[in-house]
């Protein structure tokens, strides 16, 4: 993700890494972006094969479970649960980790991803996430309104950081040698301009949401 990619150079930092290890970074770089795409195209060919032509309306995990039902017969929604639930705390936990760091180094206390400011701003995120699901939950109201803050919160961050990273990588007195030529500077205007259009599509959703329309 662009997140991802923004907070990548937080991991360079936390590795030690320097100039000599560039041919590694980049490699490590390929490898990362290579398995979350490849993981990205499973994902919608397999949902895409399952779900077009179906025409139903899949409103709980327990409707979605019952398409394995024909593989993995009972065990199917037990199944479908624990991945669900593994991915929803990875990506939880590892989303927490990065706006804990960013949020740190941004107000201007220590960005080192070993440090107490970044642990604590991590476990503050953690808390008021286990809060706001807890009470949804608990009285059975406010769940669509999450949804759509959360949803308004990625339109904001992820436009933003892909600018910020665009920026910061052209830039010859933050990157010295090393900063984006013109062939990566016009694939990033390229790339921005898609999260750009993509957050405009989600915003129009989100309105007609709001609206009641």
């Amino acid at each position: 993700s662009v997140v991802a990619a923004f907070y990548q150079a937080y991991l360079v930092q936390a590795k030690q890494w320097g100039r000599s290890d560039l041919r590694t970074a980049i490699q490590d770089s390929w490898i990362g972006i290579s398995v979350l795409a490849l993981i990205g195209i499973v994902i919608m060919i397999g949902a895409a094969q399952a779900l077009h032509g179906t025409g139903e309306d899949f409103g709980s995990v327990g409707a979605l479970a019952e398409i394995l039902k024909g593989v993995l017969g009972p065990a199917a929604i037990w199944v479908f649960c624990f991945g669900l639930a593994a991915a929803s705390f990875s990506s939880f936990i590892v989303n927490a980790m990065v706006g804990g760091n960013l949020f740190a180094d941004g107000v201007g206390l220590d960005p080192g991803i070993d440090g107490p400011h970044v642990k604590l701003v991590t476990a503050a995120i953690m808390l008021i996430g286990c809060f706001v699901a807890v009470g949804t939950l608990a009285f059975g109201r406010g769940g669509t309104q999450s949804l759509l803050i959360a949803q308004a919160s990625t339109l904001l961050a992820v436009p933003l950081s892909a600018a910020l990273l665009l920026v910061l990588t052209s830039r010859r007195k933050t990157m010295g040698d090393l900063k984006n030529g013109p062939v990566t500077v016009v694939f990033g205007v390229i790339g921005l301009m898609l999260v750009v259009w993509l957050g405009g599509g989600t915003v129009v959703q989100l309105v007609s949401k709001l609206s009641g329309s």
